[in-house]
Order: C-alpha cells, then structure tokens, then sequence
C-alpha cells in the first residue's frame, strides 16, 4: 500500500490493521470504527482477535485529511504512555515510513465488505467506496 491508500484506509469508518517494528519485529493490531463524527480505535488486547479489543482514543484527522492524530479520552483502557498508543501516534504522523510494516484485514475500510480483487485487497477498499471517500 502506498502512503495515500494507507491514510484512506486509516480515516475509513471501519478496518482492522497490525502495524509491525522493522527494527524490533514488535506488532499491534489494532480496529478502527465510527460512531457518527467520533473516529475510535482499540487494541487487540486478547486472544480473540474478533472480541478482545479494548478502547485507546479517538483519532482526530485535520480540515484538508492531511494531518491525523491520536487522543486519548475519559473512557480508555490505554494509557497514552503504552507501547501500543506510542506506535500508533507515532505512525499516523510518519506514514511513509519503512521503519513500519502496514497490513490490513482484507475488508474494506469503508463498508467492511470482503475485498477480493488484487487491486482492492492492495488499497484497502473496494472500487465502490473509494469513490466516496
């Protein structure tokens, strides 16, 4: 994924994705989800990688989509000096890194719906959806 599909995919309204250190083979997988204006994401805090997610902040993204942020708010589970918040906030501010490896689900960040062409498996979201964000 180049920088602009994984920015995309990251202000999509849902997605899952494990950013991984090239330096310290370190991983988090973390989910991201709408609710109305609110953009949340959560760690993968347990074994069950469908359930055990437990809420970090909300991500602020600025006027123009350029610029993206991680906040923490009153009700995370994660403190903004974990391991995982740190690689996160760091990553939305480095995202042409190739210190950092981006992978994604294979669901659309959009709708959620499986991807299953090459072209759309690579960018994150279907041809539909990309129209619209």
């Amino acid at each position: 994924m180049n920088t602009d599909d994984i920015h995309r995919y990251i202000l999509g309204a849902y997605g899952t994705f494990t950013l991984t250190s090239k330096k310290t083979g370190k991983s988090f997988t973390y989910s991201r989800w709408d609710k109305g204006d609110f953009k949340a994401v959560s760690l993968l805090t347990g074994p069950d990688n469908n359930a055990d997610y437990s809420y970090m902040g909300k991500l602020w993204s600025s006027a123009d989509g350029k610029q993206l942020r991680l906040y923490s708010t009153r009700g995370s589970r994660i403190a903004e000096d974990a391991p995982s918040f740190k690689a996160l906030a760091w990553f939305l501010q480095h995202l042409d890194s190739d210190m950092v490896e981006f992978r994604h689900e294979g669901h659309c960040c959009r709708c959620g719906h499986k991807l299953t062409t090459p072209e759309s498996i690579d960018r994150g979201i279907g041809p539909y959806c990309a129209t619209k964000i």
